[in-house]
């Protein structure tokens, strides 16, 4: 009987040292995970923005400009963290994963030209080993600009998507947006934020 009693102090003493070493690895897993979530706060000037938590590597900010009366242009400044990149979307070769801007009704607004670089910068050269050729990674922040010429004087609202992929976590990113018209007034907004 003795023993019985002792072997079953023995299993709950032991048992106690595994509940508390446990607590502990628990207590130094939350306390990572809060550093790793900090918020990152845009830098620039007034832009929407999309705050995004340091674990995903890119922030992007929309705004309009005005040109002459109707003609006006997309600003996209895209912000990189971590070592995040993609595809250039002036790359010379096809591929799904260059960096594109779509509209999807063009009655309301034309694109005018393509998308432009406000400021030119370096793009490394790689060795794309499916094609033998090389894409044009953009490793940076970039701003871009898209400009379009207003076909209506209406209030309106037109969709459109930003989409690329971003390495190297290797996935297709889709920025949904839309371009208001209300009272003269155009706003730009990234859906869904």
């Amino acid at each position: 009987m003795n023993r019985f009693i002792i072997f079953l102090l023995l299993l709950t003493g032991l048992s106690c040292h595994n509940v508390k070493q446990n607590t502990e690895l628990a207590l130094n897993k939350n306390r990572a995970i809060e550093e790793t979530t900090e918020e990152v706060k845009p830098e620039y000037g007034p832009m929407f923005k999309a705050t995004i938590p340091t674990r995903n590597p890119y922030e992007v900010g929309l705004k309009i400009e005005s040109i002459e009366d109707q003609t006006h242009a997309l600003i996209i400044d895209i912000k990189l963290f971590g070592g995040a990149h993609y595809i250039s979307p002036f790359s010379e070769i096809e591929n799904k994963g260059r960096f594109t801007l779509n509209i999807k009704d063009e009655n309301l607004l034309n694109l005018i030209g393509g998308l432009a670089e406000i400021e030119d910068s370096t793009e490394n050269d790689d060795l794309y080993p499916l094609v033998n050729d090389s894409k044009n990674w953009i490793n940076i922040s970039k701003t871009y600009k898209q400009p379009f010429l207003l076909n209506t004087e209406k209030d309106f609202k037109v969709q459109g998507v930003i989409q690329f992929t971003l390495e190297p976590r290797n996935t297709r990113e889709y920025i949904p947006f839309s371009i208001t018209s209300k009272n003269s007034k155009l706003e730009v907004m990234i859906d869904g934020c």
